[in-house]
């Protein structure tokens, strides 16, 4: 490695390679790293991530179905917030398979984690209205389950 270069002004104090400088620059100017290939860990959170927005889909349909039951003022409200928190959930998980197929673990833990939240904010409301259903509390601590193997199998990539 090339001997810390120092640049004059106020910033020269702190030193800093060439090599550091370069890399430091080269995404300010549209240049990425080339890309290394996934880990087995990456590649598993992935496919649990795909898993999770195709059951997503799937429990939006049961909620849809259950909004023309008849059910109270309260659970309306909560059924439509749980669509709003399934549609920000698979935001979520495109965001947290953006982020592991650019190589930012960091960002893809906020992203998973914030999946496992969304889900759980549905069934929270129906709990503080009185009206919890089982298929609801059973999705969520599946999500909650998947999500957590999911940040489990990022800690090895």
């Amino acid at each position: 490695m090339p001997a810390p270069v120092r640049s004059s002004g106020p910033a020269s104090d702190s030193p800093i390679s060439i090599s550091e400088l370069f890399e430091l620059s080269l995404p300010e100017i549209g240049v990425q790293k080339a890309s290394i290939p996934q880990s087995e860990g990456a590649k598993v959170a992935n496919k649990q991530l795909e898993g999770i927005e195709h059951k997503i889909d799937e429990f939006k349909a049961v909620l849809t179905k259950r909004q023309g039951e008849p059910v109270s003022e309260a659970s309306k409200r909560c059924l439509a917030q749980c669509q709003e928190n399934l549609e920000d959930a698979i935001d979520g998980v495109k965001m947290s398979i953006e982020s592991i197929n650019s190589q930012d673990l960091e960002k893809a833990n906020v992203d998973i984690s914030g999946v496992a939240t969304d889900i759980e904010t549905c069934n929270d409301c129906f709990i503080e209205v009185g009206d919890e259903h089982e298929d609801i509390s059973a999705f969520s601590g599946w999500v909650k389950g998947v999500t957590s193997e999911c940040l489990n199998n990022l800690k090895k990539a």
